[in-house]
């Protein structure tokens, strides 16, 4: 049986080819066999908006999903006419696409709004730390809520930070210590007390902006790189000591 896929016409189209469609997947096998006679001009999205539709005429709980299309042994990226052209396609017989269920797209939990643009996040066992190019730094919990926020230095830009490693409980904000670097030529070393970030020491040595910063595992050395096109290694073990 011959179904005409309305749906998919375009004022402008002219050529139509056949198309069928089957899968190997089990939770895929009874996709109605039906021939659809679709415009060369349709693309992956109209394909997986027509299965989708063919399926759900058969199976009313079904919800929709995101398909591969392989024609022989080629993914289909492309619109039909595209795709027939590059691969020489025969199109006087039924086009014949196999449905392979696609990984479901990517979507953020949380959507979370900052004072600016947002230069660098680092990430601790309960919390994320994020600074922008306006000054601030900001503390969110797992559930995507804005907790703490700091405007030690707001006018001049942050463009980069590393969280140390949390010797006390990780799942309390109290005791983190990040390090963040920027405009202002400094990295500063700060300490989440009584839900406050306290400065507790600044490492002045780059001529020009801070770019970039990391630790090593036991946060005994620091290294930070700036737009003075160097790269400074520093010695966190007194300090590192002398804050437990």
């Amino acid at each position: 049986m011959e179904e005409r896929s309305c749906d998919l016409l375009g004022a402008g189209d002219v050529g139509h080819v056949q198309v069928s469609f089957f899968s190997e997947e089990e939770t895929l096998k009874d996709i109605p066999s039906a021939v659809f006679d679709v415009p060369i001009s349709a693309t992956y999205d109209n394909l997986n908006a027509l299965v989708n539709k063919t399926i759900l005429a058969v199976h009313d709980q079904w919800n929709e999903k995101r398909f591969e299309f392989l024609i022989g042994e080629t993914f289909v990226r492309s619109s039909l006419a595209e795709f027939i052209e590059e691969h020489s396609v025969d199109t006087e017989t039924v086009l014949k696409i196999e449905c392979i269920l696609g990984k479901e797209t990517p979507h953020s939990l949380y959507d979370i709004p900052a004072p600016d643009w947002v230069s660098s996040i680092t990430i601790s066992a309960s919390h994320i730390f994020s600074t922008t190019y306006s000054g601030e730094v900001i503390v969110i919990d797992k559930e995507g809520k804005q907790i703490l926020e700091s405007h030690r230095d707001k006018g001049s830009a942050y463009k980069c930070s590393v969280l140390l490693r949390n010797e006390r409980d990780p799942s309390k904000l109290d005791g983190e210590r990040i390090i963040v670097g920027g405009e202002n030529q400094m990295l500063t070393l700060l300490e989440v007390e009584h839900n406050a970030l306290v400065p507790k020491t600044v490492f002045r040595g780059h001529e020009r902006s801070v770019e970039s910063a990391d630790v090593n595992c036991d946060c005994t050395r620091l290294v930070s790189g700036g737009f003075d096109s160097t790269i400074k290694v520093w010695n966190l073990e007194s300090w590192f000591l002398f804050l437990q």
